[in-house]
């Protein structure tokens, strides 16, 4: 971080200096810089945060689960908002915020959309010449039997390139994403209210890269229910409540919000008034979380419907089933008695 502030501020003055094409480049070499390297560093520390839960030997998989995503939030938390808020609340430049958190969430959506589009489109390109020149080895017209039918070249084809393709490993990356773009808007929304819009750009092409990856380049997974998304709600709940306190405070330091308050009020009571704001909107937060179910009441009465239909269905199911035993029965003993 320190080193992408020392490559930043000479690439400003080398702007300053000479204001080209080739120097405006040079202005932002630095945030695509430092946003490859956090990426670098966070998948060292997930596999460093793999690691240690593995050692904590957990008995339950949610346990397990649970406190991975506790060491993955800390780690890509501090490793990826740790210069924003030296940025925010110690230098104290608003500017410098704007373009480097913009610089920094867009770099980073770029650079993911490559990784999770473009390098899977190269993986299956590859996969499906691996499968091709293994297929011309064997006699193209050569057919395997299989049980009564026959297996086609095109059928060995995909079996071959479904058997060569990745295995899904859950949603804990997309669910990592997710919070840490969550994080990019919110907490700092006041300085760059755009970083919503670019959110929405990045998940709207991202849908389409993510059906692409779970069609083409991972086997199919087998569904697995839970009760809920776990450790990821208790997450998303404290970077929300940070983000009030956050976007407050940069307006509290904000000149010009400042001038709008009485000239003879004092620093200690613009904090005070900051303070006391940032209350109100977390009592509201609390109030909306309290009187707004997660669940609508339309829903849990269809739910409990469908519910009822069930039982009523298992036990119509259960009578037919009886009265059938009992009919059987019953014609068993009238042969025997015969």
């Amino acid at each position: 971080m320190l080193g992408y502030f020392v490559m930043q501020e000479w690439a400003d003055k080398k702007y300053a200096s000479e204001k080209s094409w080739v120097n405006f480049s040079v202005l932002y070499l630095p945030t695509v810089i430092y946003a490859v390297l956090i990426g670098i560093v966070n998948s060292i520390y997930r596999k460093v945060a793999k690691k240690l839960n593995d050692w904590e030997n957990h008995r339950l998989q949610s346990a397990y689960d649970n406190h991975l995503i506790v060491k993955l939030i800390l780690f890509d938390f501090v490793n990826c908002f740790i210069s924003l808020f030296y940025v925010a609340f110690y230098i104290q430049d608003m500017a410098l915020l704007r373009s480097h958190l913009a610089a920094l969430l867009i770099t980073q959506q770029l650079i993911g959309q490559v990784q999770e589009a473009m390098v899977p489109f190269l993986f299956l390109t590859r996969r499906k010449k691996q499968v091709d020149a293994s297929m011309k080895k064997q006699d193209a017209l050569q057919k395997v039997e299989y049980f009564n039918g026959e297996v086609t070249e095109e059928v060995q084809k995909q079996a071959g390139m479904e058997s060569e393709m990745e295995e899904y490993n859950g949603t804990m990356d997309d669910y990592l994403e997710m919070f840490l773009q969550f994080g990019y808007v919110f907490l700092f929304s006041s300085a760059f209210p755009l970083a919503a819009l670019w959110a929405l750009i990045n998940n709207v092409t991202e849908i389409r890269s993510d059906a692409f990856k779970m069609v083409n380049i991972f086997q199919r997974p087998f569904a697995e229910s839970a009760s809920n998304i776990g450790a990821w709600q208790v997450a998303f709940e404290l970077i929300s409540i940070m983000a009030v306190m956050t976007n407050c405070a940069l307006i509290g330091m904000n000149p010009e919000v400042r001038k709008l308050l009485p000239s003879d009020i004092t620093a200690v009571n613009i904090v005070l008034i900051f303070v006391a704001v940032e209350h109100i909107i977390l009592a509201i937060k609390v109030a909306v979380a309290c009187l707004i179910p997660d669940q609508p009441k339309w829903v849990e009465i269809e739910l409990a419907k469908i519910a009822y239909q069930s039982k009523l269905a298992l036990q119509e199911k259960h009578i037919h089933r009886s009265e059938s035993d009992k009919e059987k029965i019953d014609a068993l003993l009238k042969e025997k008695s015969q």
